[in-house]
């Protein structure tokens, strides 16, 4: 598999924005996407990330959504994504915290990962 270096967005705004011609580019590819979602430190407005995964699936991707719960979890979800043998991309919606565990937890396998901070 081919691997792109995807955008890191600075704002919700920006992401949503350009997220037609994203989706669009990654359902070309038929990728499998986790969103890892941090509801405390980012998108705490749960309409803007409903509307990213409503859109990523017209766009035909298949897309599941993982909540965190407490500090820490983001890290364990991703070393799961890493290792359940679907995920190809990986969106975190979250803030800076969320990003680092997600990249820590993501350490053993190389994948996309399109990273959203502070979302609020």
């Amino acid at each position: 598999m081919r691997h792109n270096s995807l955008p890191l967005f600075e704002s919700c705004r920006q992401m949503l924005d350009q997220s037609d011609s994203l989706l669009g580019s990654l359902a070309d590819l038929r990728l499998q996407v986790t969103v890892i979602h941090n509801p405390i430190s980012g998108w705490r407005n749960y309409r803007k990330l409903r509307r990213f995964v409503e859109t990523a699936m017209l766009r035909g991707l298949t897309v599941i959504v993982r909540t965190t719960r407490h500090a820490g979890e983001a890290e364990a979800i991703a070393a799961d994504v890493a290792s359940d043998g679907w995920t190809e991309v990986v969106v975190v919606a979250g803030g800076d915290g969320t990003i680092n565990e997600v990249i820590n937890g993501l350490a053993s396998r190389l994948l996309k990962l399109v990273a959203v901070r502070a979302c609020s």
